[in-house]
């Protein structure tokens, strides 16, 4: 099938003006996220004098964003440092720190900072981070309470919102001078936040911080109103980020959070998306603390952490981006007790997932060579295009594959918010028709989420691990170890595919008969069936290991990559596609975030421990 080119840009700095001629070799070796921002002048710039070493740093977006500005370069050359420290140097904002008053004069207690002292230096751009950090933190939190865009210029109760952030640099201990003294903050940040804007005017414009007026730009709760905002949504994303890591306040601050999760299906909080890519990305180097990440992610796993727990969203590649990070967590113990609870309770559709009413397991055991279903079931099979001639040989070990796809009314178990996202919604028996409208994290997460379980055989037990099946696993049990392009419940014409067969569109069979005893009719129903194979138009058996629908209904999710790093593979073909599509050995990809009315998946399971 198709991949779709349209990908989301989702890097929304200007990139109009691109200037790499600074540092020709060195823009090779940058990673992918790094080419981007040297593109633009004044980050080109100062990417050509960075050190190889400081270049292998920079492999993300937020690592590329925090050594341009955090940078402190030997020199106080504004060409040879990072924006921060060359923004300082700006006149008003190179007091920042400074106890005094700009229009006050110096005295031998109280000096203006040094701006040719590297350690200086270093101490005012970290004191800017902070102070900026507060601002878009509390950015997002403000509008958040005002139901606004995150993004949105702070025009309401000013004086307010400052007295938080003032709040916010005194408890992270920002305010203490050079010689770790305390600061009075309230009078220190009420001069530095109009020094920190004063940078703008010194390579920094349009990227930073700013407000609109001269007349009103330092007035503290000035009537007219002056606005305060961060005219690049990435920086501001990457300074929240930067804030959140380093100085978040616990509880307060990840009830914030729980507000601001991102929903892949309604696009619901994707204006903090960004916010989220930062926080994944930020590089060790920031300050950044494991707890501190591990309790804002939390709220992705523990849905009682989330603003309606009875309808929690499911952000599953993020889920799927912090797996490795969340482990050991409270937060992942909720997570994973979750369908064991369901089951525990007696859920019917939960028990109904694992086995049917009398018992018997829901998940087919495949390729056990002490126990073969038939003769063909010896975990050795051909694999590949049977239309190219080029099948190989392949083996899979032992493991069970669910004889049907995931039904709508258990993955809403997991995710309550798809019964607004059905597709086909006016069927009357839509909760046995497979799940769409999931992507590739959707499965896996949800995989993940049922976790596991147990049979007992006499009296031992073995253990087993949900997942999706491999590319291989999954083909195995289509195959049902035929060689033909299809294998339908009689072992029969496996040459060829007719609307009786399986549900796709009827109306291009495969291959295209030359006779009208032949032809399929072209019976096209242009929506899906339940997955039992069930439906007025259509009455289908299961393939010979007792696996319904592998030919047709929906593109199946399976674990294996179709492009590396980039596509993970699609199989069995769907109701919207011809019958070429639905053959053994077809194969199709697109990207794990992408969703389809087509795209469904089912289970597999492997055992991980048995009582011998």
């Amino acid at each position: 099938m198709p991949i779709p080119m349209d990908h989301p840009h989702r890097y929304r700095t200007d990139h109009s003006h691109p200037t790499t001629t600074a540092m020709p070799q060195k823009y090779d070796s940058l990673s992918n996220a790094g080419k981007k921002l040297a593109r633009i002048p004044r980050f080109g710039r100062l990417l050509g004098q960075m050190t190889t070493r400081q270049l292998e740093r920079i492999n993300t977006r937020a690592a590329t964003y925090f050594e341009l500005f955090s940078y402190v370069g030997p020199t106080n050359d504004k060409d040879k440092t990072g924006l921060i420290d060359s923004g300082l140097n700006t006149k008003g904002a190179e007091l920042l720190g400074w106890t005094g008053k700009d229009t006050d004069d110096p005295g031998p207690n109280n000096p203006k900072p040094n701006r040719n002292n590297h350690t200086t230096r270093v101490w005012q751009s970290q004191l800017a981070m902070r102070i900026l950090g507060a601002v878009a933190f509390e950015m997002y939190c403000h509008n958040q309470k005002l139901g606004r865009p995150p993004t949105q210029p702070i025009d309401q109760d000013l004086v307010t919102f400052k007295q938080y952030v003032c709040q916010r640099c005194a408890d992270s201990g920002a305010y203490v001078d050079q010689l770790r003294r305390p600061i009075n903050a309230v009078n220190l940040f009420e001069n530095d936040l109009p020094r920190v804007e004063q940078m703008n005017s010194h390579g920094l414009e349009y990227a930073v911080l700013s407000s609109t007026g001269e007349e009103t730009r330092h007035v503290m709760g000035d009537a007219r109103r002056p606005l305060l905002f961060f005219a690049d949504v990435s920086t501001q994303a990457f300074f929240a980020a930067y804030w959140a890591l380093n100085w978040s306040n616990g509880t307060t601050d990840v009830q914030s959070v729980s507000h601001w999760i991102p929903d892949p299906i309604s696009q619901e909080n994707n204006a903090y998306l960004e916010f989220w890519e930062m926080l994944l990305e930020m590089p060790e180097a920031s300050g950044v603390g494991l707890q501190s990440l591990q309790n804002l992610c939390s709220v992705l796993y523990d849905r009682s952490k989330q603003p309606d727990p009875t309808r929690p969203i499911r952000s599953t590649e993020l889920i799927y981006r912090t797996w490795g990070l969340m482990q050991g967590t409270a937060a992942m113990a909720v997570y994973r007790s979750e369908f064991a609870q369901m089951l525990a309770a007696g859920n019917p559709v939960a028990l109904g997932l694992l086995s049917d009413k009398s018992g018997k397991s829901s998940f087919i055991q495949l390729a056990d060579r002490r126990d073969p279903r038939d003769a063909w079931d010896t975990g050795e099979f051909m694999m590949g295009d049977e239309t190219s001639g080029k099948l190989r040989p392949q083996t899979v070990e032992p493991f069970r594959l669910h004889r049907y796809c995931v039904r709508n009314s258990e993955y809403e178990l997991f995710d309550p918010r798809h019964q607004d996202h059905r597709a086909f919604a006016d069927q009357p028996d839509i909760l046995e028709h497979p799940v769409v409208n999931v992507s590739w994290y959707d499965s896996w997460c949800f995989a993940r989420w049922i976790g596991g379980f147990e049979l007992k055989f006499g009296n031992k037990t073995r253990k087993y691990t949900v997942t999706l099946p491999s590319e291989t696993q999954w083909e195995y049990g289509c195959r049902c170890g035929e060689t033909t392009p299809f294998t339908w419940w009689d072992r029969q014409h496996g040459d060829q595919i007719r609307s009786r067969d399986c549900n796709f569109d009827g109306n291009y069979p495969w291959p295209r008969p030359e006779d009208a005893e032949s032809r399929t009719g072209g019976l096209y129903l242009g929506r899906t069936i339940r997955v039992d194979g069930g439906d007025k138009k259509l009455q289908l058996k299961p393939n010979p290991w007792g696996l319904s629908q592998m030919h047709g209904n929906v593109f199946e999710w399976c674990a294996s990559w179709y492009t590396e790093g980039l596509t993970r593979v699609l199989r069995g073909g769907s109701w919207f596609y011809p019958g070429g599509d639905c053959r053994s050995g077809y194969r199709g990809g697109d990207q794990p975030a992408n969703r389809s009315r087509d795209f469904g998946f089912r289970l597999a399971a492997v055992l991980v421990s048995r009582d011998e």
